[in-house]
Order: C-alpha cells, then structure tokens, then sequence
C-alpha cells in the first residue's frame, strides 16, 4: 500500500507570513493538520516534525510521496530538493504547495530548476480552487511517462488537497 510521508517544522518559516500563523494558531499548525487528515493519519498519512534537513538525514526509507512544507527560500527549497530526492522509491513523488504564489517565487524557481535539470522529473503546478493554494509535484521515471505523470498527478491531487489544507 502507498502512503504520503509530510515533513514539516508546524511552526512556519521565519522568512514569510507562515511563522505569524503558526504563532496565531499556538505556535504551531500541527493540531490544524491533524484536523485536516482525519482518520488518514497513521493509515495513509504521516507526519515527520521537525527541521526537513535533519529529517532527511536520519531517513532510512524509500518512500513513495514525499511532501514538503519546508523552508519558502530559494536556497532552502532547492536543498529540501536535494535531500529529499534520493529518498523516493522509483515512480515517486516530491511535492509541496505554495507553487506559483508571488510571495514564494523561490519555490518556483527551485521546482523549475529541478525540472529542467532532472531527467527524470517532471511538475504539474495544481491549484486548488477553494484555498487558492498552488501544489507542485514531481514524479520520477522514464521520459516516457510524462503523459501518464501528467493523467495521473491530476488525480493525486485530491489526495494532495486533502494534504495541503490552508490552516
């Protein structure tokens, strides 16, 4: 069975707005999460709090859906890449959300750079209507399959909404 590993601090990043949401919310948005998932925690969704880097270092598993609510920088979207790309089974998949939002035009541009250097990876930015929330993801396999990546990331975004929830 497949299952969606979130790596996230809950407390925002200090460089953006989501660190004042985490402090309205009681310093961290964990609890909104757990709301948000529902009975999917711990069946088909997990969360992994804490610092992406550090989490990726302590990995020991292949996973097949990584997605990251991490560091909104460039730099730090484009290291969370890095990390988190060896840790995908083959066909898996790297996403986060605050693709396409002005305000975040590092995780653009990082997400960019990893589709077009990566021969493997490709990106559908979907929105989601209702939070106006944009998710990125990536899927890794033969060039081959970029249609089906496509067909299928549209259906994976249902389960990735479920996910990416605005808090």
């Amino acid at each position: 069975s497949h299952r969606i590993d979130c790596v996230d601090t809950f407390q925002g990043t200090p460089s953006d707005f989501t660190s004042d949401l985490a402090k309205a919310l009681g310093g961290s948005t964990l609890e909104r999460f757990i709301e948000n998932v529902g009975p999917l925690r711990g069946q088909v969704i997990f969360e992994h709090v804490g610092d992406s880097q550090d989490v990726a270092l302590a990995w020991q598993d292949k996973a097949d859906l990584i997605f990251l609510d991490a560091d909104h920088t460039y730099e730090g979207c484009k290291r969370d890449i890095e990390a988190w790309r060896p840790h995908l089974k083959a066909g898996g998949i790297l996403c986060g959300h605050d693709y396409g939002m002005d305000m975040f035009d590092g995780v653009v541009k990082a997400v960019n750079e990893l589709a077009a250097n990566d021969p493997y990876a490709y990106h559908v930015g979907l929105e989601n209507a209702e939070s106006k929330t944009t998710v990125w993801l990536a899927k890794f396999g033969p060039k081959a399959m970029r249609q089906a990546v496509i067909d299928e990331a549209l259906l994976e975004s249902q389960v990735i909404d479920c996910v990416a929830e605005p808090v």
